[in-house]
């Protein structure tokens, strides 16, 4: 059982529904999909490393190793149709899931949907294993706050749950010869307690609170949702450094990332008159052309004039005719080079964005300012600005 668009093969185990194995053009890996679940450790009777406290809104105490969930009830269906192909999977009823796993045409990724309500258990905290073949001389990454990536080691002598981080948004798992990335839309927690195992936690439910001033247990949960991009790449080589400490995406991969964190908004409408309809264009563009493919663009926003305070207490505002471009260039690395599935300009070789060429309507002055506006260099007006990988640059633009 598999799908397949030219680009990906994945294929999936009859039995469970779960993926399997992942293959492309260049590289086949096994990774054998499971979910478990932690329990939570009861009171102790002794005080040692850590207390007598146990798992809450704040801390994860587990009772042990983590237990599978069982998969004999399993159902699934796959749908294949032009444009998309899609496995969905009823998993187990502790965790009443619903996962989706769904191939696009022209994408070399899984896109991966899990539903999942535990609002029936106690003390219970369901996570998503994934067991790759990337086994020898293994390294692990994790996300920091949306921006570089960092090494993660594993110490026997530190406990269970020393070994898990957080995952703003994407974790991934390489040896010298390949790599397999997890890109999440929603920040959660990931470790990797095997060589070659990834695995992220989906929900929690904990019966007590962990003395850390929540003074109520975690009883909030509704049906989650978790949506995860699963992509393997072919590396060429080992890092230069020996330890690397920090790492980046390839720039197909930042792309993605950006895609799943920055959907598209779609508005629709029930019924427009005549008149309204007329007045509403076929298509808006804010930029007379896309900026460079390792460019991103954190933030457009308009800017206001100063807040006039009145006698009467009111506060008065108006928008300014200025407003405030941050962009991230990506830092790539440059032993994978996957091919990107859009289109897109190239950063010049000296390192500059022509602003005022990105834009339609014309520009009055663009002015160089710290990271949050606080200061702005008013005596200057720039034509190009450099940006260099890894930077963040904000800039001030009159119109």
């Amino acid at each position: 059982m598999q799908l397949s668009n030219g680009l990906i093969t994945a294929k999936f185990n009859a039995r469970t529904g779960f993926l399997a194995s992942i293959q492309t053009a260049d590289a086949s890996m096994t990774v054998d999909m499971s979910f478990v679940y932690y329990g939570a450790r009861p009171h102790k009777y002794y005080f040692d490393f850590g207390g007598d406290h146990r798992s809450g809104a704040y801390l994860f105490l587990p009772d042990g190793d983590a237990r599978p969930l069982p998969t004999d009830k399993n159902t699934f269906v796959v749908i294949s149709g032009p444009v998309r192909q899609t496995i969905i999977v009823k998993g187990p009823d502790e965790i009443k899931m619903l996962q989706h796993v769904s191939l696009d045409i022209n994408t070399a990724h899984l896109n991966i949907r899990n539903l999942v309500d535990i609002r029936s258990q106690g003390n219970f905290e369901a996570a998503m294993r994934l067991k790759t073949g990337i086994v020898e001389n293994d390294r692990f990454y994790t996300e920091l706050n949306g921006y570089q990536l960092i090494r993660r080691k594993h110490f026997a002598k530190l406990p269970l749950q020393a070994h898990f981080f957080p995952m703003p948004g994407a974790a991934f798992i390489e040896d010298s010869a390949h790599r397999l990335t997890l890109l999440g839309r929603q920040a959660l927690g990931v470790a990797s307690l095997r060589p070659g195992w990834m695995e992220v936690i989906l929900d929690r439910r904990l019966d007590q609170h962990d003395w850390r001033g929540m003074s109520e247990p975690v009883h909030d949960n509704l049906q989650t949702e978790s949506n995860f991009r699963l992509v393997l790449e072919t590396v060429d080589g080992p890092p230069p450094d020996a330890e690397p400490t920090t790492a980046y995406h390839s720039l197909a991969n930042s792309i993605l990332a950006a895609q799943i964190h920055y959907p598209p908004i779609v508005m629709i409408a029930n019924r427009l008159d005549s008149a309204t309809s007329a007045k509403v264009p076929s298509e808006v563009a804010g930029l007379a052309k896309p900026l460079p493919c390792d460019v991103h663009a954190v933030a457009l926003r308009t800017l206001s004039q100063p807040t006039k305070y009145a006698s009467d207490g009111q506060r008065r505002t108006k928008p300014d005719n200025s407003t405030a471009l941050v962009l991230h260039r990506y830092g790539v690395e440059c032993r994978i080079q996957t091919k990107l599935s859009v289109s897109c300009l190239q950063m010049s070789s000296s390192n500059t964005i022509d602003i005022r060429s990105h834009f339609n309507d014309p520009i009055l002055r663009v002015q160089p300012a710290s990271l949050t506006l606080l200061y702005t260099n008013n005596h200057t007006d720039l034509t190009h600005l450099e940006i260099l990988p890894m930077e963040l640059k904000t800039v001030k633009i009159k119109f």
